[in-house]
């Protein structure tokens, strides 16, 4: 799943018929740190309602772990954190302060990484007898919209360290020369890979060149979030300049905090 340090936003439609029918909020920021402990552990989040009818919205509180693949994995933690209010009907054209606490370990020495979930809730607000009748006569396409923003509990003085920590060349013939790399954060707090560039050179030939591959040229790997204590896979492919299959790879990105 693409991760930055910000929110992800999911449409999800729930066809339940014809007429298209839209409601339209927001939640921010994005992407928040908590302190452990203090002050810091309780952050402010605002629910906007942009459209002329009522929302339903409810909030929950999720784990945070990847796959070296790429996948996330989430389970419930609301028990860690005290949300206020966890669900609110929004006005139109009104906005909502949303309080979030951490409830969780003080003393933590390594980030902890969590998603809020915002969901609207596929209620229906009927403003008159004659809507509820046109209703049933009509039937309607639900658009729900679901918010997946990004949590961190960041204890004093977590730094990322991404390394790299294997990488070898496949060269299957239907998909050319491809680089196999495997990514680990050993630091205590996550890492975006901005800037991302890789220097390749072949390690037998100790007059090759080195061949620089930049960041718009990394799809799928550039712009990555590793979490602390995560590794991820990625494969790209080796640049036609390079020859051999055994290549010294270094990589160089700007990790902002």
């Amino acid at each position: 799943m693409k991760n930055s340090m910000s929110i992800i936003a999911l449409t999800f439609l729930i066809l339940v018929g014809l007429q298209p029918q839209l409601w339209s909020f927001s939640f921010e920021p994005i992407s928040r740190s908590f302190s452990p402990a203090g002050r810091g552990a309780t952050q402010t989040f605002h629910l906007k309602n942009d459209d002329n009818n009522f929302i339903a919205v409810r909030i929950k509180m999720l784990t945070r772990s990847t796959t070296p693949d790429g996948d996330e994995k989430n389970k419930p933690a609301d028990e860690l954190f005290t949300v206020y209010p966890r669900e609110v009907v929004l006005q139109p054209n009104s906005n909502q302060t949303v309080r979030i606490k951490w409830n969780g370990p003080s003393d933590i020495r390594k980030e902890l990484c969590y998603r809020v979930l915002v969901e609207q809730m596929p209620v229906d607000f009927k403003t008159s007898t004659h809507e509820a009748n046109n209703s049933n006569e009509k039937s309607s396409l639900k658009i729900i919209f679901r918010y997946l923003g990004a949590i961190y509990i960041t204890p004093e003085g977590a730094l990322p360290e991404v390394v790299l920590e294997e990488h070898f060349v496949d060269s299957a013939p239907s998909n050319g020369r491809r680089l196999h790399l495997t990514l680990h954060n050993r630091g205590t707090r996550h890492a975006i890979l901005h800037n991302l560039t890789l220097r390749i050179s072949s390690q037998k030939d100790q007059d090759s060149k080195v061949q620089l591959v930049e960041s718009d040229k990394l799809k799928g790997v550039a712009g990555e979030n590793l979490l602390p204590g995560a590794r991820r896979s990625f494969v790209i492919p080796v640049p036609s300049t390079i020859e051999g299959e055994e290549l010294q790879v270094e990589i160089d990105y700007d990790a902002q905090l």
